[in-house]
C-alpha cells in the first residue's frame, strides 16, 4: 500500500488510480485511509461532511456518489484521519469530484492517501 501527499489545488486529484480488478476480473472492494496533515479540530471535518451530504442524514445511503460501504473518521498525531470503504476504485473517484471543492472551501490544502484493496469487507 502506498502513501501519497496530494495538492488540492490539482484538479486529478483522485483520477489517478486505475479500476481495481481480482483476477476474476470482477471489481474489487478497496480501503482508502486519507489523512489530513496540520486538520487538527474536527470542525474542518463536520463542515466538510455537512457541505457533501447538503442537509441531509448523516446516514451512507446519503452520499452523494453510490458506492461507499463505511466511513470512519478520528483525530491521528498532528491531524485528521478518515477510512473508507468503497465498492471500487471507480466509485471513489466519482466521488472525488465532490470531496475536492468541498476540502478547497473548508481549507484543507494537503492530504495524504493509502490505497488498497480489500479481500474482505464483513458488515453487520
Amino acid at each position: 500500500m502506498q502513501s501519497h501527499l496530494i495538492e488540492i489545488k490539482g484538479s486529478r486529484l483522485f483520477s489517478t488510480y486505475n479500476l481495481s480488478r481480482s483476477t476474476l476480473g470482477a471489481t474489487m472492494a478497496i480501503a482508502v485511509i486519507i489523512e489530513f496533515p496540520g486538520a487538527k479540530s474536527r470542525s474542518k471535518y463536520e463542515k466538510s461532511v455537512q457541505l457533501i451530504l447538503k442537509g441531509r442524514k448523516n446516514r451512507l445511503a446519503d452520499w452523494p456518489v453510490r458506492g461507499v460501504l463505511a466511513h470512519i473518521a478520528g483525530p491521528m498525531p498532528g491531524g485528521w484521519r478518515v477510512i473508507d470503504v468503497w465498492q471500487s476504485r471507480a466509485a471513489f473517484a466519482r466521488f472525488g469530484k465532490t470531496l475536492r471543492p468541498v476540502l478547497r472551501k473548508v481549507g484543507i490544502q494537503k492530504v495524504r492517501m493509502k490505497i488498497s484493496p480489500l479481500t474482505r469487507f464483513i458488515k453487520s
